[in-house]
């Protein structure tokens, strides 16, 4: 519809230029005049009827890379396969700021896709019901908040209450989504809530307890909350029964748990505990190991060796976490530094972004994934998943984590490294090690465009033999990293830009206005 809308417009204004330069050159009186007027008025005509034809027209031209705007393969299974009607109500006010207007309208858009994939087994409904006593109520008993929005008219800002939610209903069940606050992941969200909702079984998924350190708090914070897996484990919650497991000497580790996850142990385990780990592995169950072949105390801005005997556990299975620390010169975070008001932001080697290393289904679609204070994994019959870029480095012994400016490497000494594998072992197991534990804790996982918790769900997705997420998960709008090779490209490219493109718009001016004067000034014979 918005390609006729524009083809229409298009086509008036190319009409009425034409006429605007045509009529000038014919008398008034005459018929080609009239013919022309009157062929200009039946042009538009047309136009204007065709581009009213053209709303009721569907369909939609996706050219963004990796068909942000168009359901994934894996939504259309999803939606086909319900077993029973899955209802999407859309609630909005009657009157929302103009700035929100066009994601209502996206919003529409997606929930009308549904409907159209579901062949029958997804219905959608647009509700606005009105500001009073009976309106509150419905949209209360939805579970839809009701929001303040800032509305800028005629150099003044007004404060208006308002609501923009949508549930997701399926027999006597709902999930919500209070407030759709963007549309980056709201096929993600949808998808989620349908296979939550009609999904007869969910998979276990067990966090190892009994060999991690306490939660440091970070430089600055006043808790510890910044340094656990809160939020990770939220999102898997969505999908998956999420428990803590301590392994009974007895027990083992029970067989309806799918995937074991060990993050960041700093204490040995005992012979019972590596024996129903390999176990689990043995009868096709998963693990997902965050190794830590250093510790860090962020108070101290210190590193150490972490001495314990999981990481000769995944070495068993080809996963070699060196005591190194992993460092990249080009592709890394910025973080503030000083003190007493004077603070200043430096690039942070320590605290790397990296990117895909295959095109594996886990990392597929990822564009950065920030990794801090990460060691190096290898092995020659695991499947790398992220990689840092060609300029990073390590540190094998003095570790040295400070933030300094001038911090310097022999260039020689840089290359690709991995900090993240896979691997499909015998008997059905699979593995999944990082070269790190922090990287999936809440203040990396928080940050704006960060690939941290998209990988995170993305691995246990693959180790629970669950993938229907996936693919839909990896489609959110992420930044992309410019890597250049040294200072000097970066400063070339920099200048190019500001200099270059409008230096050549004036060679190209002055050229064209040399020849124009050339032109002037020649005699031509009669």
């Amino acid at each position: 519809s918005d390609i006729v809308y524009f083809v229409a417009l298009t086509v008036i204004f190319s009409t009425l230029s034409y006429f605007g330069l045509r009529q000038d050159r014919e008398s008034r009186s005459s018929a080609r005049y009239k013919s022309l007027r009157l062929g200009m008025i039946l042009i538009i005509v047309v136009s204007v009827l065709g581009s009213l034809i053209g709303t009721a027209i569907g369909g939609r031209v996706d050219l963004t890379d990796g068909r942000l705007y168009s359901l994934s393969g894996a939504t259309l299974k999803i939606v086909q396969g319900v077993p029973d009607m899955v209802t999407i109500k859309l609630y909005s006010s009657r009157q929302l700021p103009t700035e929100t207007e066009g994601m209502l309208r996206d919003i529409k858009d997606k929930v009308l896709d549904y409907q159209a994939a579901g062949r029958g087994r997804v219905k959608a409904i647009f509700k606005s019901p009105r500001d009073d006593a009976k309106g509150q109520q419905e949209i209360q008993e939805a579970g839809v908040q009701l929001v303040q929005f800032n509305v800028i008219r005629q150099d003044e800002t007004q404060i208006k209450k308002g609501f923009l939610g949508l549930t997701v209903e399926y027999q006597d069940k709902r999930e919500t989504i209070p407030f759709v606050s963007q549309i980056d992941n709201l096929e993600y969200q949808l998808s989620r809530m349908i296979m939550k909702l009609t999904a007869e079984k969910r998979e276990k998924v067990a966090f190892l307890e009994g060999h991690s350190q306490p939660s440091m708090p970070s430089i600055g914070s006043n808790s510890g909350a910044q340094d656990t897996y809160d939020m990770w484990k939220a999102g898997l919650r969505e999908q998956y029964e999420v428990i803590d497991l301590t392994i009974e000497k007895k027990k083992g580790i029970p067989g309806d748990i799918s995937t074991v996850i060990i993050a960041g142990p700093t204490t040995d385990a005992v012979a019972y505990e590596l024996k129903a780990l390999e176990e689990h592995l043995g009868r096709g169950g998963s693990i997902l190991a965050l190794i830590d072949g250093v510790t860090v105390n962020q108070q101290m801005m210190s590193a150490e060796v972490n001495n314990n005997n999981f990481v000769e556990f995944v070495a068993g299975y080809g996963f070699n976490v060196k005591p190194h620390m992993l460092f990249d010169m080009r592709s890394n975070q910025m973080i503030s530094a000083g003190g007493a008001g004077n603070y200043f932001s430096l690039p942070y080697p320590f605290w790397m972004k990296v990117g895909p290393a295959s095109d594996d289904a886990i990392v597929r679609d990822i564009r950065a994934v920030t990794i801090p204070w990460a060691q190096p994994v290898t092995g020659k019959k695991s499947k790398p998943l992220l990689s840092t870029s060609n300029f990073a480095g390590v540190q094998t012994k003095d570790l040295n984590i400070m933030p300094d400016p001038e911090m310097s490497v022999d260039e020689r000494d840089l290359d690709e490294r991995v900090d993240a594998a896979s691997r499909n072992l015998k008997g059905g197991g699979r593995m999944v090690v990082v070269g790190d534990s922090d990287f999936l804790k809440n203040r990396f996982v928080s940050a704006p465009d960060s690939g941290n918790i998209v990988f995170g769900q993305n691995a246990v997705d693959w180790l629970a033999r669950d993938s229907s997420l996936t693919e839909i998960r990896s489609k959110t709008k992420q930044s992309r990293a410019l890597v250049f090779p040294s200072e000097r490209v970066r400063d070339l490219v920099r200048y190019l830009n500001l200099i270059g493109v409008p230096l050549m718009v004036a060679i190209v001016g002055g050229a064209r206005l040399s020849r124009r004067r050339k032109l002037m000034r020649k005699v031509f014979g009669t």
